[in-house]
Order: structure tokens, then C-alpha cells, then sequence
């Protein structure tokens, strides 16, 4: 009910004059801003986008390789509501990224998980379930980024992108939230989640992904198929916990009254998320257009 009320508040503000007039204005002017090409490490960035939500992620990637020290591979996984002029945009702003399209994922994940109907059952229940099992059947690289569309970062989140010590970090949240709580999952899975974790942002190793394990959870935790915005969070954090998580806070930790300049990164949730196009896709639109000023 909390969640469902939050949703009903923020789309009264999401709607607001001045964040429809800035979604028309200074949001769309990404589209003219000089390309940033994305390279190749042992890393890759992993994002899910719809329709919706493509200008908000186009401004969440450009503030990522803006201050990121490293330059990771680009995997956007596409839901089916992405069309070819929504492509085109993303290769214009990204030479060099990978477009995972609907079409595509559904072949070649449906293939890898016919021996896992319940794992196939839950992927097609709903699109953000995808999250979980697409982005670990695309790309090589040993960790994967997990990245929402709806984050902006003000500086280099090194803490998460440079890990190589096999272990899983994911940016501190102001509360717990799993489709169980963590004692209850302790108690059907034998693993001690930790408390507090978001994976809006974070780093995970490819071999944390495990089907036979995902298969057996989803028997052991029924909860799970019941909870569309609960899911990722909840079988990630497992998925992660096996070989170990650390949870990165201070200025990475989530806060919701926290200004730009105090933050390494901001995520938007949907109870600041007119925030995200009154204060800071506003503030980065400031930054780059002085920084071309200074420059010229």
C-alpha cells in the first residue's frame, strides 16, 4: 500500500508544470550534445529502458561516463515498447553500445531457460524481471554494472566500478526492502542478506548468476512471484550474498534530501523522481554547458 500510495504522489508531481516543461526543453538537449563513445573492459554496464524512460537513462549514461574512470562496455536491453527511432538516438549518443531488442532477448533467453520453466515463467510475468536473467546472457566481461535509468552521478563511483576482488557492491539504501524480511529469508534460504542494500547501482561478478539456484528459490520463496518490484532486489541480493556483499554508503548511500554537489550519485526513486528533471538533469545541463563555454 505504501509503494501504491508513493506511485499516486509522484505522478501529481511528475506532471507539474515545470517538470513537463524541462522534459520538452533542457532534457531533450542531450540529443545535440557531442557523442561519448563507450569502449571495453572487464566490466560492463547493463541497463533496462522503455519508451518512457529513454531520456532519463540517456542523461543517467552521460553522467556515468562523464566522471567514470573506467569506460565500460554499454549493454541497453530494450522492453518491447523501444522503437527504431528510440535506436537510432541511443547509437547517436553512444557509438559503440550494444541494443539488446526485445525480439532478441526473447529468443536467445527463452532458449537458455527451457530447462527452468519456473525461472521462464517468472521472466515473462513481467518486464522488469528481465533485469535477473537477461542481462547475464549477454556480454563476457566478469562483472557486470547494474545501472537505473532513473540515477544520475556526480562523480567517479570508484568504490563500485573498480572492484577486483570478486566480491558484489551495491549502493546503501535508507531501508530494507525484499519481498520477505531478512530474518525470514535467512530462515528458508540458509544466507544472511544484509540490510539496506539498493541495486539501482552496483557491481556483481557474471558467476553469481546461477539458474539451478534461481530455479529452487523461486520454489522456496513463493513470495517472490507475487512481488514484481521486489524481485530483482530480493534474488539479486541472494544471488550476491553466496560470495559476499559489500555494501557501499557515505556520500554513495541514498538519500532523499541530499543535494547534487553532496553526493558521488543520486537515485531518483519514485519519491523524488520530479526531482530528477527540476534539480538534476538541470544542474548537469548547467555543468556541460559551461564546460563547452570555458572550453570555446
Amino acid at each position: 500500500m505504501r509503494q501504491y500510495l508513493q506511485r499516486i504522489r509522484s505522478k501529481i508531481r511528475h506532471n507539474s508544470p515545470k517538470v513537463l516543461y524541462n522534459k520538452w526543453t533542457v532534457v531533450r538537449s542531450i540529443e545535440k550534445m557531442q557523442p561519448i563513445p563507450v569502449g571495453s573492459s572487464d566490466k560492463e554496464l547493463h541497463v533496462l529502458v522503455c519508451a518512457r524512460d529513454l531520456y532519463s537513462l540517456l542523461w543517467s549514461l552521460r553522467s556515468f561516463y562523464d566522471v567514470s574512470s573506467i569506460r565500460p562496455g554499454l549493454y541497453v536491453h530494450a522492453d518491447p515498447t523501444l522503437k527504431e527511432k528510440h535506436f537510432r538516438i541511443l547509437e547517436q549518443c553512444f557509438p559503440g553500445l550494444v541494443i539488446v531488442r526485445s525480439g532478441e532477448a526473447d529468443a536467445i533467453v527463452r532458449s537458455r531457460l527451457t530447462d527452468f520453466p519456473a525461472c521462464a515463467k517468472l521472466r515473462e510475468s513481467h518486464v522488469l524481471n528481465r533485469k535477473i536473467f537477461d542481462f547475464f546472457c549477454f556480454g563476457s566481461a566478469s562483472y557486470l554494472l547494474f545501472c537505473d535509468a532513473d540515477i544520475l552521478f556526480y562523480e567517479d563511483p570508484v568504490e563500485i566500478t573498480n572492484r577486483s576482488d570478486g566480491m558484489n557492491a551495491f549502493i546503501e539504501d535508507h531501508w530494507t526492502n525484499y519481498v520477505l524480511t531478512t530474518e525470514e529469508l535467512r530462515k528458508r534460504t540458509s544466507y544472511e542478506v544484509p540490510e539496506r542494500i539498493n541495486i539501482g547501482f552496483g557491481a556483481i561478478t557474471r558467476d553469481a548468476f546461477d539458474l539451478p539456484f534461481l530455479e529452487k528459490l523461486i520454489s522456496d520463496i513463493p513470495e517472490l512471484a507475487t512481488a514484481p518490484y521486489l524481485f530483482d532486489q530480493t534474488t539479486v541480493m541472494l544471488m550476491a550474498c553466496r560470495k559476499g556483499v559489500v555494501p557501499v554508503g557515505g556520500r554513495y548511500r541514498m538519500n532523499l534530501n541530499r543535494k547534487n554537489t553532496d553526493c558521488i550519485l543520486q537515485h531518483y526513486t519514485i519519491a523524488i523522481r520530479e526531482r530528477l528533471y527540476t534539480e538534476g538533469i538541470p544542474y548537469l545541463y548547467r555543468m556541460y554547458k559551461n564546460r563547452l563555454a570555458h572550453n570555446d
